[in-house]
């Protein structure tokens, strides 16, 4: 997903919440609820689009190149104040020590 769709999603939420809300005023909590679910998941598929996309650069980088062997990608959820966070980092080789690392997971 990308920024563009995380974004397009979030004002459909938004309307969808004021739509509810404009047919049923006395629901305030109601409304709050969804424009705040609403902002915690784009805040959390924001986050996770961040994370892959520094994982990419991690392995362009070309130091990486000369340590670590790519194994392969994996899935991962990080469970945040804005909601569960997923994204995809790289799981690799270290050439020197023989040791199995996810280079973004140390930096996060």
């Amino acid at each position: 997903m990308n920024i563009v769709t995380l974004l397009q999603a979030f004002v459909d939420e938004l309307f969808e919440a004021r739509d509810c809300f404009y047919d049923s005023p006395d629901k305030l909590a109601q409304f709050e609820q969804m424009v705040a679910d609403a902002s915690h998941k784009t805040a959390a598929g924001f986050i996770g689009e961040v994370f892959s996309e520094m994982d990419d650069q991690l392995m362009d980088n070309l130091r990486r190149k000369e340590r670590f062997i790519i194994q392969r990608k994996r899935e991962r959820n990080l469970i945040s104040t804005v909601g569960d966070i997923h994204y995809e980092r790289t799981y690799c080789r270290d050439r020197e020590t023989g040791e199995y690392r996810c280079p973004l997971d140390e930096i996060i």
